[in-house]
Protein backbone atom coordinates (compact mmCIF):
# COMPACT_ATOMS: atom_id res chain seq x y z
CA UNK A 1 0.00 0.00 0.00
CA UNK A 2 1.50 3.46 -1.26
CA UNK A 3 2.27 5.63 1.79
CA UNK A 4 2.88 9.19 1.46
CA UNK A 5 4.13 11.52 4.52
CA UNK A 6 2.42 14.65 5.13
CA UNK A 7 5.91 16.96 4.74
CA UNK A 8 5.70 15.32 1.01
CA UNK A 9 1.64 15.70 0.76
CA UNK A 10 2.57 19.77 1.31
CA UNK A 11 5.35 20.33 -1.02
CA UNK A 12 3.24 17.92 -3.56
CA UNK A 13 0.48 20.51 -3.19
CA UNK A 14 2.46 23.60 -3.24
CA UNK A 15 4.12 22.35 -6.72
CA UNK A 16 0.65 21.62 -7.80
CA UNK A 17 -0.77 24.78 -7.30
CA UNK A 18 2.74 26.71 -8.85
CA UNK A 19 1.75 25.09 -11.86
CA UNK A 20 4.35 21.99 -11.96
CA UNK A 21 2.82 19.35 -14.50
CA UNK A 22 1.75 16.73 -12.69
CA UNK A 23 4.09 13.79 -14.77
CA UNK A 24 6.91 15.88 -13.06
CA UNK A 25 5.49 15.89 -9.50
CA UNK A 26 4.65 12.43 -10.09
CA UNK A 27 8.10 11.31 -11.23
CA UNK A 28 9.31 12.97 -8.25
CA UNK A 29 7.70 10.82 -6.06
CA UNK A 30 7.79 7.71 -8.32
CA UNK A 31 3.78 7.35 -7.87
CA UNK A 32 1.11 7.20 -11.11
CA UNK A 33 0.00 10.70 -12.92
CA UNK A 34 -3.91 9.79 -11.46
CA UNK A 35 -2.54 9.24 -7.72
CA UNK A 36 -0.64 12.09 -7.90
CA UNK A 37 -3.85 14.12 -8.68
CA UNK A 38 -5.96 12.46 -6.08
CA UNK A 39 -3.05 13.50 -3.60
CA UNK A 40 -2.52 17.12 -4.93
CA UNK A 41 -6.68 18.10 -5.15
CA UNK A 42 -6.96 16.58 -1.50
CA UNK A 43 -7.83 19.13 1.49
CA UNK A 44 -5.55 18.89 4.94
CA UNK A 45 -8.37 17.39 6.81
CA UNK A 46 -9.09 14.81 3.66
CA UNK A 47 -5.56 13.97 3.61
CA UNK A 48 -5.52 13.54 7.35
CA UNK A 49 -8.05 11.10 7.40
CA UNK A 50 -6.26 9.14 4.62
CA UNK A 51 -3.02 9.16 6.55
CA UNK A 52 -5.18 7.78 9.19
CA UNK A 53 -6.27 4.69 7.35
CA UNK A 54 -2.79 3.81 5.78
CA UNK A 55 -1.74 0.82 8.74
CA UNK A 56 0.14 -1.39 6.03
CA UNK A 57 0.19 -4.54 7.58
CA UNK A 58 4.10 -5.05 8.12
CA UNK A 59 3.84 -1.92 9.96
CA UNK A 60 2.83 -4.17 13.32
CA UNK A 61 6.46 -5.68 13.24
CA UNK A 62 8.38 -2.63 12.05
CA UNK A 63 9.75 -2.78 15.81
CA UNK A 64 11.08 -5.84 15.63
CA UNK A 65 12.24 -5.42 12.19
CA UNK A 66 13.92 -2.45 13.18
CA UNK A 67 15.79 -4.22 16.28
CA UNK A 68 17.23 -7.25 14.05
CA UNK A 69 18.61 -4.42 11.73
CA UNK A 70 20.10 -2.90 14.71
CA UNK A 71 21.85 -5.90 15.57
CA UNK A 72 23.05 -7.13 12.18
CA UNK A 73 22.72 -4.66 9.63
CA UNK A 74 23.91 -7.24 6.85
CA UNK A 75 21.20 -10.07 7.90
CA UNK A 76 20.03 -11.34 4.60
CA UNK A 77 16.05 -10.23 3.82
CA UNK A 78 14.89 -13.95 3.55
CA UNK A 79 16.83 -15.14 6.95
CA UNK A 80 14.55 -11.87 8.13
CA UNK A 81 11.55 -13.39 6.97
CA UNK A 82 12.05 -16.76 8.50
CA UNK A 83 12.94 -14.97 11.86
CA UNK A 84 9.20 -13.30 11.41
CA UNK A 85 7.60 -16.81 10.79
CA UNK A 86 9.32 -18.39 14.11
CA UNK A 87 8.62 -15.23 16.28
CA UNK A 88 5.10 -14.45 15.07
CA UNK A 89 3.28 -18.02 14.56
CA UNK A 90 0.05 -15.90 12.89
CA UNK A 91 2.50 -14.03 10.19
CA UNK A 92 1.55 -14.16 6.92
CA UNK A 93 3.48 -12.08 3.96
CA UNK A 94 4.00 -12.83 0.35
CA UNK A 95 8.08 -12.83 0.43
CA UNK A 96 7.68 -10.58 -2.61
CA UNK A 97 5.93 -8.53 -0.45
CA UNK A 98 7.76 -8.33 2.52
CA UNK A 99 11.09 -7.70 0.07
CA UNK A 100 9.40 -4.59 -1.26
CA UNK A 101 9.00 -3.10 2.14
CA UNK A 102 12.44 -4.18 3.44
CA UNK A 103 14.02 -2.26 0.97
CA UNK A 104 12.05 0.62 2.11
CA UNK A 105 12.91 0.56 5.60
CA UNK A 106 16.85 0.01 4.49
CA UNK A 107 16.59 2.83 2.43
CA UNK A 108 15.16 5.02 5.58
CA UNK A 109 17.93 4.21 7.37
CA UNK A 110 20.41 4.05 4.43
CA UNK A 111 21.62 1.26 4.75
CA UNK A 112 24.66 -0.56 2.38
CA UNK A 113 24.66 -3.60 0.68
CA UNK A 114 26.98 -6.05 0.24
CA UNK A 115 28.08 -6.34 -3.52
CA UNK A 116 27.67 -9.84 -4.81
CA UNK A 117 30.20 -11.46 -6.72
CA UNK A 118 30.01 -12.55 -10.29
CA UNK A 119 29.68 -16.14 -11.12
CA UNK A 120 29.77 -18.24 -14.64
CA UNK A 121 27.11 -20.32 -15.68
CA UNK A 122 27.54 -23.86 -15.58
CA UNK A 123 25.79 -26.44 -18.49
CA UNK A 124 23.24 -28.36 -16.38
CA UNK A 125 24.10 -31.60 -14.86
CA UNK A 126 22.00 -34.87 -14.77
CA UNK A 127 20.55 -36.87 -11.69
CA UNK A 128 23.31 -38.14 -9.40
CA UNK A 129 26.39 -37.15 -11.38
CA UNK A 130 27.80 -34.59 -9.21
CA UNK A 131 28.08 -33.01 -5.99
CA UNK A 132 29.79 -30.57 -4.28
CA UNK A 133 31.48 -29.90 -1.04
CA UNK A 134 33.41 -27.56 0.77
CA UNK A 135 34.39 -26.25 4.64
CA UNK A 136 33.37 -23.44 6.70
CA UNK A 137 33.51 -21.93 10.45
CA UNK A 138 31.67 -19.12 12.39
CA UNK A 139 31.92 -17.86 15.98
CA UNK A 140 29.25 -18.16 18.00
CA UNK A 141 28.18 -16.84 21.66
CA UNK A 142 27.72 -19.53 24.27
CA UNK A 143 24.88 -18.97 26.75
CA UNK A 144 27.66 -18.27 29.24
CA UNK A 145 29.23 -14.98 26.87
CA UNK A 146 32.40 -17.23 25.93
CA UNK A 147 32.69 -16.72 22.61
CA UNK A 148 33.08 -20.58 20.80
CA UNK A 149 34.27 -21.63 17.00
CA UNK A 150 32.51 -23.95 15.50
CA UNK A 151 33.19 -25.83 12.01
CA UNK A 152 31.38 -27.34 9.67
CA UNK A 153 31.39 -29.80 6.66
CA UNK A 154 28.76 -28.70 3.57
CA UNK A 155 27.88 -31.36 0.64
CA UNK A 156 25.51 -29.96 -2.36
CA UNK A 157 23.94 -32.31 -4.89
CA UNK A 158 23.98 -30.21 -8.06
CA UNK A 159 21.14 -31.04 -9.64
CA UNK A 160 18.56 -31.19 -6.93
CA UNK A 161 20.03 -28.45 -5.07
CA UNK A 162 19.43 -30.92 -1.55
CA UNK A 163 22.03 -29.73 0.87
CA UNK A 164 23.77 -31.63 4.22
CA UNK A 165 25.53 -29.68 7.03
CA UNK A 166 27.85 -31.31 10.09
CA UNK A 167 29.29 -29.27 12.55
CA UNK A 168 32.66 -30.33 14.52
CA UNK A 169 34.10 -28.87 17.90
CA UNK A 170 37.34 -29.45 16.36
CA UNK A 171 39.21 -28.25 12.89
CA UNK A 172 38.71 -30.89 10.43
CA UNK A 173 41.07 -33.62 9.81
CA UNK A 174 41.15 -36.24 6.83
CA UNK A 175 39.77 -38.55 9.49
CA UNK A 176 36.81 -36.42 10.37
CA UNK A 177 36.19 -34.89 7.01
CA UNK A 178 36.03 -39.00 5.82
CA UNK A 179 33.53 -39.46 8.83
CA UNK A 180 31.44 -36.43 7.49
CA UNK A 181 31.01 -37.59 3.99
CA UNK A 182 29.50 -40.88 5.70
CA UNK A 183 27.24 -38.88 7.46
CA UNK A 184 26.07 -37.23 3.90
CA UNK A 185 25.74 -40.19 2.22
CA UNK A 186 23.66 -41.89 4.78
CA UNK A 187 21.73 -38.85 5.18
CA UNK A 188 21.24 -38.90 1.13
CA UNK A 189 21.29 -42.73 0.51
CA UNK A 190 23.75 -42.84 -1.86
CA UNK A 191 26.36 -40.77 -3.56
CA UNK A 192 27.04 -39.23 -6.52
CA UNK A 193 29.34 -40.25 -9.47
CA UNK A 194 31.72 -37.15 -8.69
CA UNK A 195 32.56 -34.48 -6.43
CA UNK A 196 33.88 -31.25 -6.69
CA UNK A 197 36.16 -30.20 -3.68
CA UNK A 198 38.78 -27.16 -3.00
CA UNK A 199 42.35 -28.05 -3.28
CA UNK A 200 42.23 -28.15 0.41
CA UNK A 201 45.32 -29.71 2.81
CA UNK A 202 42.76 -32.11 4.56
CA UNK A 203 42.20 -33.83 1.15
CA UNK A 204 44.76 -32.88 -1.33
CA UNK A 205 48.81 -33.40 -1.08
CA UNK A 206 49.50 -31.47 -4.63
CA UNK A 207 47.74 -30.69 -7.89
CA UNK A 208 50.32 -30.28 -10.38
CA UNK A 209 48.58 -29.67 -13.69
CA UNK A 210 46.25 -32.22 -13.21
CA UNK A 211 48.11 -35.00 -11.33
CA UNK A 212 46.53 -34.90 -8.51
CA UNK A 213 47.92 -36.73 -5.46
CA UNK A 214 45.50 -37.10 -2.46
CA UNK A 215 45.85 -37.51 1.04
CA UNK A 216 46.35 -41.43 0.97
CA UNK A 217 43.64 -41.99 3.86
CA UNK A 218 41.39 -39.98 1.57
CA UNK A 219 42.59 -41.65 -1.64
CA UNK A 220 41.69 -45.11 0.02
CA UNK A 221 37.94 -43.95 1.20
CA UNK A 222 37.92 -42.60 -2.09
CA UNK A 223 38.08 -46.15 -4.35
CA UNK A 224 36.42 -47.97 -1.37
CA UNK A 225 33.33 -45.96 -1.81
CA UNK A 226 34.36 -45.43 -6.03
CA UNK A 227 33.65 -42.06 -7.31
CA UNK A 228 35.79 -39.57 -8.55
CA UNK A 229 37.33 -36.53 -7.07
CA UNK A 230 37.08 -33.12 -9.15
CA UNK A 231 39.32 -30.15 -7.80
CA UNK A 232 38.60 -26.55 -8.65
CA UNK A 233 41.38 -24.66 -10.15
CA UNK A 234 43.51 -22.53 -8.09
CA UNK A 235 41.77 -19.21 -7.00
CA UNK A 236 38.93 -19.84 -9.06
CA UNK A 237 36.23 -20.89 -6.14
CA UNK A 238 32.95 -19.78 -8.65
CA UNK A 239 33.41 -22.78 -9.86
CA UNK A 240 31.60 -24.64 -6.73
CA UNK A 241 28.74 -21.58 -6.51
CA UNK A 242 26.08 -24.22 -5.02
CA UNK A 243 28.00 -25.23 -2.05
CA UNK A 244 29.86 -22.02 -1.67
CA UNK A 245 26.30 -20.65 -1.14
CA UNK A 246 25.28 -23.18 0.92
CA UNK A 247 28.33 -22.14 3.39
CA UNK A 248 27.16 -18.58 3.30
CA UNK A 249 24.04 -19.99 3.97
CA UNK A 250 24.44 -22.09 6.84
CA UNK A 251 26.17 -18.82 8.12
CA UNK A 252 23.37 -16.19 7.39
CA UNK A 253 20.32 -18.40 7.86
CA UNK A 254 21.08 -21.07 10.45
CA UNK A 255 23.65 -19.82 12.54
CA UNK A 256 23.42 -16.04 12.56
CA UNK A 257 22.12 -15.09 15.99
CA UNK A 258 22.21 -18.86 17.62
CA UNK A 259 23.45 -19.42 20.99
CA UNK A 260 25.99 -22.23 21.16
CA UNK A 261 24.70 -24.76 24.00
CA UNK A 262 26.69 -28.50 22.21
CA UNK A 263 27.95 -29.56 19.35
CA UNK A 264 25.07 -32.18 19.50
CA UNK A 265 22.46 -30.01 19.96
CA UNK A 266 23.71 -27.78 17.25
CA UNK A 267 23.62 -31.19 14.71
CA UNK A 268 20.05 -32.16 15.98
CA UNK A 269 18.96 -28.16 15.47
CA UNK A 270 20.84 -28.48 11.55
CA UNK A 271 19.24 -31.77 10.57
CA UNK A 272 15.76 -29.85 11.75
CA UNK A 273 17.12 -26.77 9.50
CA UNK A 274 17.51 -28.80 6.67
CA UNK A 275 14.63 -30.78 6.50
CA UNK A 276 12.03 -27.57 7.22
CA UNK A 277 13.62 -24.74 5.69
CA UNK A 278 16.89 -25.21 3.15
CA UNK A 279 15.73 -28.19 1.89
CA UNK A 280 12.15 -27.69 2.11
CA UNK A 281 11.83 -23.85 0.68
CA UNK A 282 11.98 -23.38 -3.51
CA UNK A 283 15.76 -23.01 -5.20
CA UNK A 284 15.82 -19.54 -6.86
CA UNK A 285 17.24 -21.12 -9.65
CA UNK A 286 15.17 -24.24 -10.11
CA UNK A 287 11.95 -22.66 -8.40
CA UNK A 288 11.24 -25.61 -6.79
CA UNK A 289 12.38 -27.67 -3.56
CA UNK A 290 15.12 -29.19 -3.32
CA UNK A 291 12.95 -32.46 -1.55
CA UNK A 292 11.14 -32.21 -5.01
CA UNK A 293 13.70 -32.93 -7.63
CA UNK A 294 15.55 -35.23 -4.46
CA UNK A 295 12.77 -37.43 -5.15
CA UNK A 296 14.23 -37.94 -8.86
CA UNK A 297 17.29 -37.59 -7.85
CA UNK A 298 17.24 -39.99 -5.28
CA UNK A 299 16.59 -43.19 -7.15
CA UNK A 300 19.95 -42.90 -9.47
CA UNK A 301 22.64 -42.19 -6.35
CA UNK A 302 25.03 -45.63 -5.95
CA UNK A 303 24.34 -46.97 -2.53
CA UNK A 304 27.38 -46.97 0.19
CA UNK A 305 27.69 -51.09 0.88
CA UNK A 306 29.26 -50.28 3.96
CA UNK A 307 30.43 -47.78 6.76
CA UNK A 308 34.05 -47.17 6.21
CA UNK A 309 34.10 -45.29 9.65
CA UNK A 310 33.46 -46.39 13.21
CA UNK A 311 29.87 -45.25 14.28
CA UNK A 312 29.35 -43.10 17.06
CA UNK A 313 26.34 -44.59 18.93
CA UNK A 314 23.99 -42.84 21.75
CA UNK A 315 22.96 -45.07 24.21
CA UNK A 316 20.38 -44.98 27.90
CA UNK A 317 21.92 -46.08 30.58
CA UNK A 318 18.74 -48.89 32.70
CA UNK A 319 17.81 -48.95 36.10
CA UNK A 320 20.73 -51.36 36.87
CA UNK A 321 23.28 -49.31 35.74
CA UNK A 322 24.02 -50.65 32.32
CA UNK A 323 24.69 -49.87 28.79
CA UNK A 324 24.06 -52.37 25.89
CA UNK A 325 26.36 -52.49 22.94
CA UNK A 326 27.09 -54.06 20.72
CA UNK A 327 25.36 -57.27 22.08
CA UNK A 328 27.53 -56.80 25.23
CA UNK A 329 26.73 -55.08 28.45
CA UNK A 330 28.99 -52.79 30.20
CA UNK A 331 28.27 -51.84 33.65
CA UNK A 332 28.65 -48.00 34.66
CA UNK A 333 29.90 -46.26 37.89
CA UNK A 334 26.93 -45.61 40.24
CA UNK A 335 29.17 -42.17 41.01
CA UNK A 336 29.11 -41.56 36.94
CA UNK A 337 25.95 -42.05 35.96
CA UNK A 338 22.16 -42.45 37.27
CA UNK A 339 19.88 -44.69 35.56
CA UNK A 340 17.75 -42.83 32.62
CA UNK A 341 20.79 -40.80 31.46
CA UNK A 342 22.32 -41.02 28.20
CA UNK A 343 25.68 -42.57 26.91
CA UNK A 344 27.51 -40.87 23.85
CA UNK A 345 29.67 -43.75 22.87
CA UNK A 346 33.03 -43.85 20.61
CA UNK A 347 34.71 -46.84 19.36
CA UNK A 348 38.63 -46.36 18.55
CA UNK A 349 41.66 -48.45 18.14
CA UNK A 350 39.75 -51.25 19.63
CA UNK A 351 38.74 -49.33 22.62
CA UNK A 352 35.24 -47.82 24.15
CA UNK A 353 34.97 -44.05 24.95
CA UNK A 354 31.74 -43.40 26.67
CA UNK A 355 31.00 -39.78 27.32
CA UNK A 356 28.21 -38.30 29.47
CA UNK A 357 24.88 -36.27 27.81
CA UNK A 358 24.71 -33.14 27.17
CA UNK A 359 28.04 -32.31 29.02
CA UNK A 360 30.50 -34.42 27.05
CA UNK A 361 32.34 -35.42 30.10
CA UNK A 362 34.01 -38.62 29.50
CA UNK A 363 33.77 -41.10 32.27
CA UNK A 364 34.78 -44.67 31.13
CA UNK A 365 37.28 -45.94 29.22
CA UNK A 366 37.04 -50.12 28.28
CA UNK A 367 38.65 -52.25 25.88
CA UNK A 368 35.86 -53.33 23.47
CA UNK A 369 34.80 -56.80 24.94
CA UNK A 370 33.32 -59.81 22.97
CA UNK A 371 30.26 -60.51 21.82
CA UNK A 372 27.78 -61.50 24.68
CA UNK A 373 29.71 -60.64 27.24
CA UNK A 374 29.85 -58.07 30.12
CA UNK A 375 32.35 -55.55 31.67
CA UNK A 376 31.26 -55.52 35.52
CA UNK A 377 31.01 -52.91 37.82
CA UNK A 378 34.46 -53.75 39.67
CA UNK A 379 36.45 -53.07 36.37
CA UNK A 380 34.52 -49.97 36.10
CA UNK A 381 35.19 -49.01 39.47
CA UNK A 382 39.07 -49.52 38.94
CA UNK A 383 38.80 -47.49 35.38
CA UNK A 384 36.92 -44.24 36.91
CA UNK A 385 40.19 -43.25 39.20
CA UNK A 386 41.66 -43.01 36.78
CA UNK A 387 39.15 -41.84 33.72
CA UNK A 388 38.25 -38.26 36.26
CA UNK A 389 41.78 -37.80 37.03
CA UNK A 390 42.77 -38.07 32.80
CA UNK A 391 39.48 -35.45 31.75
CA UNK A 392 40.28 -33.03 34.42
CA UNK A 393 44.14 -32.70 33.50
CA UNK A 394 42.58 -32.56 29.92
CA UNK A 395 40.04 -29.38 30.58
CA UNK A 396 43.23 -27.81 32.61
CA UNK A 397 46.14 -27.98 30.14
CA UNK A 398 48.14 -25.46 30.56
CA UNK A 399 46.74 -24.01 33.88
CA UNK A 400 49.62 -23.48 36.02
CA UNK A 401 48.21 -24.39 39.52
CA UNK A 402 46.54 -27.80 38.38
CA UNK A 403 49.40 -30.15 39.66
CA UNK A 404 49.32 -28.28 42.80
CA UNK A 405 45.73 -28.40 43.67
CA UNK A 406 45.43 -31.68 42.68
CA UNK A 407 48.13 -33.02 44.91
CA UNK A 408 46.55 -31.14 48.04
CA UNK A 409 43.07 -32.36 47.26
CA UNK A 410 44.90 -36.00 47.56
CA UNK A 411 45.98 -35.25 50.75
CA UNK A 412 42.96 -33.46 52.00
CA UNK A 413 40.42 -36.20 50.19
CA UNK A 414 41.96 -39.02 49.56
CA UNK A 415 38.82 -41.34 49.85
CA UNK A 416 36.44 -39.11 47.74
CA UNK A 417 39.21 -37.73 45.28
CA UNK A 418 37.55 -39.20 42.56
CA UNK A 419 34.15 -37.76 43.55
CA UNK A 420 35.50 -34.22 43.69
CA UNK A 421 37.74 -34.37 40.91
CA UNK A 422 34.14 -35.08 38.77
CA UNK A 423 32.65 -32.25 40.66
CA UNK A 424 35.43 -29.68 39.30
CA UNK A 425 34.78 -31.06 35.81
CA UNK A 426 31.37 -30.04 36.02
CA UNK A 427 32.19 -26.72 37.51
CA UNK A 428 34.56 -26.09 34.67
CA UNK A 429 31.57 -26.92 31.84
CA UNK A 430 29.73 -23.91 33.71
CA UNK A 431 32.26 -21.19 35.00
CA UNK A 432 35.13 -22.12 32.52
CA UNK A 433 38.76 -22.30 33.13
CA UNK A 434 39.83 -19.28 33.80
CA UNK A 435 37.53 -18.65 36.73
CA UNK A 436 38.02 -22.12 38.05
CA UNK A 437 42.02 -21.10 38.38
CA UNK A 438 41.17 -17.87 40.06
CA UNK A 439 38.86 -20.49 42.42
CA UNK A 440 41.86 -22.70 42.73
CA UNK A 441 44.26 -20.32 43.22
CA UNK A 442 42.15 -19.28 46.64
CA UNK A 443 41.96 -22.93 47.52
CA UNK A 444 45.51 -23.48 47.35
CA UNK A 445 46.19 -19.84 49.57
CA UNK A 446 43.30 -21.08 52.16
CA UNK A 447 44.59 -24.77 52.33
CA UNK A 448 41.56 -26.16 51.81
CA UNK A 449 41.89 -28.03 48.20
CA UNK A 450 38.47 -29.58 47.37
CA UNK A 451 35.79 -29.35 45.28
CA UNK A 452 33.65 -28.11 47.98
CA UNK A 453 35.48 -25.02 48.62
CA UNK A 454 35.91 -24.20 44.95
CA UNK A 455 32.63 -24.22 44.43
CA UNK A 456 32.02 -22.03 47.83
CA UNK A 457 34.33 -19.65 46.10
CA UNK A 458 33.05 -19.13 42.47
CA UNK A 459 29.08 -18.70 44.39
CA UNK A 460 30.79 -16.27 46.44
CA UNK A 461 32.80 -14.21 43.35
CA UNK A 462 30.47 -14.64 40.69
CA UNK A 463 27.18 -15.89 41.71
CA UNK A 464 24.75 -19.58 42.49
CA UNK A 465 22.66 -19.06 38.98
CA UNK A 466 25.50 -21.44 37.34
CA UNK A 467 26.33 -23.23 40.43
CA UNK A 468 22.42 -24.40 40.73
CA UNK A 469 22.58 -25.89 37.27
CA UNK A 470 25.80 -28.06 37.90
CA UNK A 471 25.79 -29.02 41.57
CA UNK A 472 23.96 -31.39 43.28
CA UNK A 473 21.06 -30.29 45.19
CA UNK A 474 22.92 -31.21 48.73
CA UNK A 475 26.07 -29.87 47.44
CA UNK A 476 24.96 -26.18 46.27
CA UNK A 477 22.97 -25.54 49.84
CA UNK A 478 26.76 -26.67 51.47
CA UNK A 479 28.83 -24.59 48.83
CA UNK A 480 26.38 -21.49 49.25
CA UNK A 481 26.80 -21.82 53.29
CA UNK A 482 30.50 -22.03 53.02
CA UNK A 483 30.61 -18.72 50.63
CA UNK A 484 28.15 -16.62 52.84
CA UNK A 485 31.33 -17.54 55.23
CA UNK A 486 33.82 -16.91 52.83
CA UNK A 487 32.05 -13.43 52.12
CA UNK A 488 32.13 -12.36 55.94
CA UNK A 489 36.04 -13.43 56.03
CA UNK A 490 36.85 -11.29 53.36
CA UNK A 491 34.98 -8.16 54.63
CA UNK A 492 36.80 -8.51 57.93
CA UNK A 493 40.19 -9.08 56.32
CA UNK A 494 40.24 -6.31 53.81
CA UNK A 495 38.09 -3.61 54.84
Amino acid sequence: MLKISKSDWQTMKEHYELGVPLTKIAARYNISIPTCRRYATMTESEFDTVESEQHPYLDSYREFILEELKTNPQIQNTNLYYRLEERFPDFECRPSTFHRYLHRIRCELGGIYLSKRITSIRKPLPAGYEAQADFGQMMLMSMYGKKVRVYFFCMTLSYSRMHFVYFSAEPFTTKSAIEAHDYAFRYFGGRPQTIMYDQDRVFVVSENFGNIILVPAFEEYVKNVGYTVVLCRPRDPQTKGKVENLVKYVKEGFLDGRLYSGINELNVAAMQWLDTVANAKPNGTTHKPPKELFEEEARVLVKVPHLIIDRVEIRNVSDKYQVRYENSIYEMSRLAVSPGKQVRIEKKDGKLFFYLLPTGILIYVVERAQEGSAVPCEDVGVQMESVAELELRRQLDGVDVRETFMAELELAVPRYRNSHLRKISQLIEGYGIERVEEAMEYCIVAQNCTAFELGAFLIYKYGAALAKKYMDKNVYYTCKARADGIARERNGRYQ
